[in-house]
């Protein structure tokens, strides 16, 4: 007897049961049966009946999330608890969509990586990094909407200031990105923003090792002198202008911050070890500060 109230070895972990309006009682039994739900669906029935003592079953989608004993399926259906408790999840600022995908694959089970990375192609930067709660049986098509709807929601308060700007949208995401991933702290984003603007107002390469770790999937601090020789439109060492996209999906600080940069005569920038942001006017003093900050 106890055997046929353990979940079977082939439970179908974290799926979606659909009990159709007006349903049978008999036909829910038998299709929890074929689907490996329940061992008996006499057993099943029973628990129903006489622990709940009524043969309706309510009509919705209930969310397995794990294996379940038989009276604790006859409860859930009974009562129509359909166990929809939504997933949170949270994404950082500088979140590039392929990590956004590899994080929600396995909580979401509606959820496709491959058709994430077809949708967002044309995306990076647009989908906002924040804390979302998004219902179990969310599809790949919500997540990429709802990501999309925060960005836009974001952009409303400060409208007036891109409309102002002498960047376009797509400009200031692209700058705002570099900014995001070249920046260690919540204090050197402005500073950094201004530094690159500069370099961008002479004619500068921007020459942020951010974009060129954006291209071999790195950390920052990873990048290679050998990495900046690469022949490829993010290489900033070697264009001058702006990579033709986003690197990562930015915050609102790092927008912000290329909007109202730092006023600044610097060109160069270093971080020690300890996150310290270091700049320079010149190449010259921008090596002492190399031998001095980083050996």
């Amino acid at each position: 007897m106890f055997l046929f109230l353990t979940p079977p070895r082939s439970f179908p972990e974290h799926t979606f049961f659909t009990v159709a309006r007006g349903e049978t009682l008999r036909s829910v039994s038998q299709r929890l049966s074929d689907e490996h739900i329940v061992r008996s669906r006499i057993l099943f029935q029973m628990f129903v009946i006489i622990r709940h003592r009524d043969r309706h079953i309510p009509a919705g989608e209930y969310f397995l999330d794990r294996p379940l004993f038989a009276d604790e399926v006859g409860r859930r259906f009974a009562n129509g608890d359909f166990h929809y408790v939504p997933v949170k999840v949270t994404f950082p600022e500088g979140v590039t969509r392929e990590k956004i995908a590899a994080a929600l694959a396995p909580l979401l089970p509606n959820f496709k990586l491959d058709e994430f990375l077809g949708l967002t192609k044309n995306t990076e930067g647009y989908l906002f990094p924040d804390t979302y709660f998004f219902p179990p049986n969310a599809t790949t098509d919500m997540v990429v909407r709802a990501l999309a709807h925060e960005f836009d929601e974001q952009m409303k308060p400060i409208h007036d200031d891109i409309s102002k700007s002498k960047f376009t949208l797509p400009q200031i995401i692209t700058l705002a990105s570099i900014v995001e991933r070249e920046a260690a702290g919540e204090n050197d984003r402005a500073l950094i923003a201004g530094i690159l603007e500069h370099r961008l107002a002479i004619g500068m390469p921007l020459g942020a090792d951010a974009t060129i770790a954006y291209v071999f999937s790195k950390d920052t601090k990873q990048v290679t002198h050998a990495d900046t020789l690469i022949n490829s439109p993010y290489n900033t060492y070697r264009i001058v202008g702006l990579p033709p996209t986003p690197i990562a999906n930015p915050g609102i600080a790092s927008i912000r911050a290329v909007l109202h940069p730092e006023g600044t005569e610097y060109l160069y920038y270093l971080h020690d070890t300890d996150g310290i942001i270091h700049p320079a006017k010149t190449f010259a003093e921008h090596k002492v500060n190399i031998a001095k900050y980083l050996r």
